[in-house]
């Protein structure tokens, strides 16, 4: 349960970085780009929120996102199924393992 958090954490900063790093010249509504950014410095309970989030700045114009997200939605999922204890279990060999299992 504490990798659970631990990596969904990490996601929520990493996709909050690229939604303020990434041009939002496209973006048709900046309150709900804000809503979205402050949602994931309060944090999410789930991958599945994370991705909603994700979703709804894609919607309203932020492209680019999903190039970052959606692989490593597919990591968090695959290291979640590997039953993991600790990030510190997380080393080169294992990440070379996820990508020659999924590209």
């Amino acid at each position: 349960m504490a990798l659970k958090k631990t990596l969904l954490f990490w996601l929520e900063r990493f996709i909050r970085y690229k939604l303020t790093t990434l041009s939002n010249r496209q973006v048709n509504d900046k309150d709900k780009l804000a809503f979205i950014i402050q949602s994931l410095v309060k944090g999410t309970n789930s991958i599945d929120e994370l991705s909603i989030l994700v979703k709804d700045a894609r919607n309203i114009g932020l492209s680019g996102v999903n190039t970052y997200f959606n692989p490593l939605k597919k990591l968090y999922k695959f290291l979640l199924n590997l039953g993991l204890a600790s990030m510190k279990e997380i080393d080169e060999e294992l990440l070379s393992d996820f990508l020659a299992s999924t590209t």
